[in-house]
This record gives C-alpha cells, sequence and structure tokens, in this order.
C-alpha cells in the first residue's frame, strides 16, 4: 500500500479546496494538528495528580495513566520500521500543495500521531472523567492531519488501529500486575 487510494487523494484534493474559506479553521487545525499529544498527556498528568478523581481512585487512574503514557511510546517504536517499510507518501507531496504545517516528506502510514493520540486515549479507557475527552481530543487530532495535509484518510486509521490495539494489549497484559487487582 505504498500509495494512496484514488478516493483518498480526491478527498484530500478537496479538503485542500477548503483552506481558503476560512482562515479561523485552518487556523484550529493547525493548532490541533500540533498540539493536540501536548494536552493529552497534561490531561493524563493532571489525571495522576488527583484532579477530578473520585476518591479513592487515584491508584486505579495512576495505573491507568502510566499504561497510557507506555503504550504510546511501545506504539510509536513499533511504527517506526513499518512506516519506513512503506514509504508511502504524504497527501502534500501527491498533490504538490504545501501542507498547511510544516512538516518533512514520506512515511505516512501509519501516522505516529494518530497511534500515539489513540494509545493514549485507549489506556485511560478506566478513567470515566478523563476517558471521553481524551478520545475527543484524539478524534479531533486525527481530523486535524488529514485536514492540513499531513495524511490520508488511512494513514490516520490505521494509526488509531495501531495505537488502540496497543493499548488494549498492554492494559489486558499488566493491568492487573501494576494495580494489584484483576482487570
Amino acid at each position: 500500500m505504498r500509495f494512496p487510494f484514488l478516493w483518498e487523494v480526491k478527498l484530500a484534493d478537496k479538503v485542500h479546496g477548503w483552506w481558503d474559506v476560512s482562515p479561523t479553521l485552518n487556523a484550529l487545525m493547525v493548532t490541533l494538528a500540533q498540539w493536540t499529544p501536548v494536552v493529552m498527556t497534561g490531561l493524563i498528568a493532571l489525571a495522576a495528580t488527583g484532579f477530578a478523581t473520585p476518591a479513592g481512585s487515584l491508584r486505579w487512574t495512576m495505573t491507568h495513566g502510566l499504561l497510557s503514557v507506555c503504550s504510546a511510546i511501545v506504539a510509536r517504536v513499533l511504527n517506526e520500521p513499518v512506516s519506513v517499510q512503506v514509504a508511502r507518501p504524504r497527501p502534500f507531496e501527491v498533490l504538490g500543495f504545501a501542507s498547511l504545517t510544516e512538516h518533512s516528506r514520506g512515511n505516512g502510514f501509519p501516522s505516529n500521531h494518530a497511534t500515539g493520540a489513540f494509545a493514549l486515549a485507549v489506556g485511560m479507557a478506566g478513567v470515566p472523567h478523563y476517558f471521553p475527552i481524551l478520545f475527543a481530543l484524539a478524534l479531533l487530532l486525527a481530523s486535524a492531519r488529514v485536514y492540513t495535509g499531513l495524511h490520508f484518510v488511512t494513514d490516520v486509521a490505521a494509526g488509531a488501529l495501531h495505537g488502540t490495539a496497543v493499548s488494549v494489549f498492554l492494559l489486558f497484559t499488566f493491568h492487573g500486575i501494576l494495580s494489584g487487582s484483576s482487570f
């Protein structure tokens, strides 16, 4: 799957056409594409301090936070050889335009940002006050990466699936050990 599907190229071209419509939307998408992983990590750190965490569940929250961050790291390490092997070009390369945010060429599949974002979000699935926010941020990040011309839809979809799979695997494998109870 070195090159994108035709429907993805057409979609990327259509989205690129929207850039002239709203500078405000462009700025929002650039911000989401660049800063969402930092915000997500900050929310996980905030949760680990006990902020908005129900009484008696700090250890549970901290365990999920640790597994969440570990999941993102493991998923990112596993992504690299796949990305290099596939060497899939990015939309701005295929269509010949400059992306909304500066980025190097090549190796767009799977999206490292989507992989990490979904690994972080799914790792916090057991923390009801934070999971919906983190999951929504992961979806926004994936959308922003497509909108800004950095990824095709299947790049972020593959990243989302990969990050989710790694996170679920680590949750089931290590959760009982770290929390002192069964998952």
